[in-house]
């Protein structure tokens, strides 16, 4: 015979917040969640807040954590249409969200005094009979399904899981066997010192513009849901000359990796991929490389780097210092957001010519890195809707923000002197059900070169060699990876496992700080995130 004890069990209570639950986890399918994370969800809290408000035990501090996960992720799939990912945490790095998104901390302050009053909400007790037993097979059952609700937590946390690999296209030659880089070269190249002869013809300024979180589907045109968006960049991107079969590559998923690779043509590879770690891998803390500005520098090129916000995360603004840039964020021009930024430029450029010739220009934003900002001066313009996505007013809020620069460029006497590249420096994560469909690619495009479309597969290993094939000039050592965009037809090596392995070993666990002696761990194994693992089932990973 089965022993019951007599449980002061509130069921106001208990229908109370599984109504909580139910709103939030079907809003956030509303917004793109899948039907069987809502399921695990739903279950796992389910039997979570039942176990809690059974045993009483610091029940308002379980309620508590319950309440502020359900809010934060409901947020998150809000604003980038999105799980609670690395990219989403890193977000909440606090010396960023201080300088550029400090309306953030007033939300998470309601968020928080929200969930302490829902979780000491109470009910009258009803004394119920609940069996022993039965409770013993309630807490069974949660822990079978906290496994799934784990596995989904760190398939988020994870950005080299199957989704985030192979999430965007069917098709990644990069990771193609038989295109091997050889290790010597790229060895050379590391170990090597730029060495840079001198141009035939008068210096052209470079200027690359970089645009957070910017692919191809944020173009109006390649956007059938949204076929309006950025109608000033879709213009421009049709003047000149448009790749539309860019890949966004393993280890430049995010900011400072995409800038890596154009810069200096290495594929950023850290010492653990999750999103706690990744914060502190700073790119200021490798080797110096024969990277773009080394070779420029040498060619008596002024070099500048202008960012929105702060460039702190990840040894950003160190990186830069580090190859002699001058660089100014929000600490020296005080623009913490899109278009006062953009503004700044334009009267440094135009009106105050602080940029002195030759120059390379790097102008990098944050407005569209999740959670989207969009600016005031957005929302007075008829371009700006409420109704519409999140993510689809601040891409409208930038393409106002820059096109008054791009207007002064092509009038100014810069123009004929300077060569332009605008591309997005990685995926978007987010956006979400409705925004942007599988297969996901990146932007390039040359907006003052012939206009045409040029549909061989490119990525940001381009960079670097494109912007020394248009200054004309010999160089050594060479690129190993991308291939030059002046050549419609040739497709550059793409790092593959070994060259992963080889970087890794090389630069990464030896560089001096705080990664010094640790080792690499991918997914739940010791070893390195190389796509190696996503070989042996690849039809399937494409199916999903």
């Amino acid at each position: 015979m089965m022993s019951k004890e007599n449980y002061n069990f509130s069921w106001g209570e208990f229908v109370f917040f599984i109504l909580i639950l139910l709103v939030c986890e079907k809003y956030q399918v509303s917004l793109g969640e899948s039907m069987e994370n809502f399921l695990v969800h739903f279950f796992f809290f389910s039997i979570y807040i039942f176990v809690v408000l059974t045993f009483k035990r610091f029940q308002s501090a379980f309620i508590l954590l319950f309440i502020v996960y359900e809010a934060v992720e409901t947020l998150s799939y809000q604003m980038t249409g999105h799980d609670i990912d690395f990219q989403v945490l890193s977000s909440f790095e606090f010396s960023y969200v201080w300088n550029a998104q400090r309306i953030y901390l007033f939300y998470g302050g309601i968020i928080f005094v929200f969930a302490v009053l829902i979780s000491n909400v109470k009910f009258p007790h009803l004394d119920c009979y609940i069996s022993s037993t039965y409770l013993i097979l309630l807490v069974i059952a949660e822990s079978v399904i906290f496994f799934l609700f784990s596995s989904c937590i760190f398939r988020s946390f994870y950005p080299f899981g199957k989704r985030y690999v192979f999430r965007y296209s069917k098709k990644q030659d990069g990771f193609d066997d038989s295109e091997l880089t050889d290790e010597e070269i790229l060895l050379k190249y590391i170990r090597s010192k730029a060495q840079t002869g001198q141009p035939a013809s008068p210096k052209k300024n470079i200027i690359l513009f970089a645009i957070e979180s910017f692919e191809q589907q944020s173009i109006g045109r390649f956007n059938h849901y949204y076929p309006n968006m950025m109608p000033f960049i879709d213009n421009l991107s049709q003047r000149g000359t448009y790749f539309t079969n860019v890949i966004c590559h393993p280890y430049t998923q995010w900011s400072v990796g995409s800038l890596l690779a154009a810069q200096c043509n290495l594929p950023h590879v850290v010492t653990e991929v999750v999103w706690d770690r990744m914060q502190y891998e700073s790119i200021g803390k490798w080797p110096q490389l024969p990277c773009i500005g080394k070779h420029l520098k040498n060619l008596g090129y002024n070099l500048y780097m202008e960012i929105s916000s702060q460039s702190e995360l990840m040894g950003y603004r160190d990186f830069f210092v580090e190859y002699e840039f001058e660089v100014s964020d929000a600490k020296e021009h005080g623009q913490k957001h899109d278009y006062g930024f953009y503004k700044y430029i334009e009267e440094k450029m135009f009106e105050e010519k602080k940029f002195k010739e030759p120059f390379l220009l790097m102008v990098t934003n944050s407005d569209t890195h999740p959670f989207f900002y969009v600016n005031q001066e957005c929302k007075s313009n008829p371009m700006y809707n409420r109704n519409l996505p999140h993510i689809v007013n601040c891409f409208n809020c930038y393409d106002l923000c820059v096109r008054d620069f791009f207007n002064r460029f092509e009038k100014s006497s810069l123009f004929s002197r300077t060569e332009m590249l605008v591309y997005g420096d990685h995926l978007a994560f987010g956006g979400g059900k409705k925004i942007y469909d599988n297969p996901r690619k990146m932007s390039i495009f040359f907006p003052y070169w012939e206009k045409k479309v040029v549909n061989k597969e490119t990525s940001v290993y381009d960079i670097a060699p494109t912007v020394m094939d248009i200054l004309g000039v010999d160089y050594s050592p060479k690129y190993p990876f991308g291939a030059s965009l002046m050549d419609d037809k040739e497709v550059g090596k793409t790092p593959n496992h070994n060259d992963f392995t080889l970087i890794y070993d090389v630069i990464s666990k030896n560089v001096e700080g705080e990664n010094k002696g640790r080792n690499s761990t991918c997914l739940w194994k010791k070893g390195i995130c190389t796509g190696e693992e996503y070989f042996q089932d690849r039809e399937s990973v494409f199916k999903s």
